[in-house]
């Protein structure tokens, strides 16, 4: 089995969900136009927060390889992570938004610009937090959104996904009391969103090194 069947839990690559034979058909310059329209539609068809796919992002979406985070305690942006969908402010999400359409414009008019060579310009120091319960939600229905277009909507990763965005929408007035109760909100928020970063983790590199399904 190759690594985007195991990951798939499909027995050959003709069983992927339409989203891989578009980028199997297409120039990698557009891989992440064709991505983001696909999780525009997921994000359409579900009810879900608008999320904006950066390249770096996409260029690990589009290979199976890449979704492993063996360093997944010290490294919160390798593989697929959560951290890859961070919900953030309107600033950064038009930051974001900014960059990632430079980006494909620079790509379609043949230009050898990465998206490194862009964050590096534009980074700045810090660990981004999870600023409020909002962000969090919308943190983990960027994942479902991602689940449910790269993996379908069967596959055990999305079905889990589905089931704690709807406790989320069921239980906001919990997740504020928690909030409420806690010294400092914003650890508690991100730690939130880093358990399951961490779940999501576990399950890809079990699954990536295993011929079996893994539940």
């Amino acid at each position: 089995m190759t690594e985007l069947t195991r990951l798939l839990q499909v027995e050959v690559p003709e069983d992927a969900p339409e989203v891989w034979h578009k980028l199997a058909s297409s120039s990698s310059k557009t891989s992440r136009a064709i991505i983001q329209s696909a999780i525009s539609r997921t994000c359409q068809t579900l009810g879900l927060p608008p999320l904006d796919i950066t390249p770096s992002l996409a260029m690990t979406l589009a290979t199976p390889p890449d979704y492993r985070t063996d360093d997944l305690d010290h490294n919160l942006h390798q593989g697929w992570t959560l951290w890859g969908t961070l919900a953030k402010s309107g600033t950064g999400k038009n930051t974001d938004r900014g960059i990632a359409h430079a980006y494909d414009l620079a790509q379609t008019m043949g230009s050898s610009l990465s998206y490194s060579d862009t964050q590096k310009f534009l980074t700045t120091d810090g660990t981004v937090l999870v600023a409020t319960p909002a962000h969090a939600v919308a943190t983990l229905k960027g994942g479902y959104a991602v689940s449910y277009t790269f993996l379908e909507k069967d596959h055990p990763i999305t079905i889990e996904f589905s089931k704690l965005t709807r406790w989320l929408d069921s239980n906001q007035l919990l997740l504020q009391q928690a909030l409420d109760s806690f010294p400092t909100p914003l650890a508690f928020l991100t730690a939130m969103v880093f358990y399951f970063h961490k779940d999501l983790s576990s399950w890809l590199n079990y699954q990536l090194d295993s011929n079996s399904r893994v539940p």
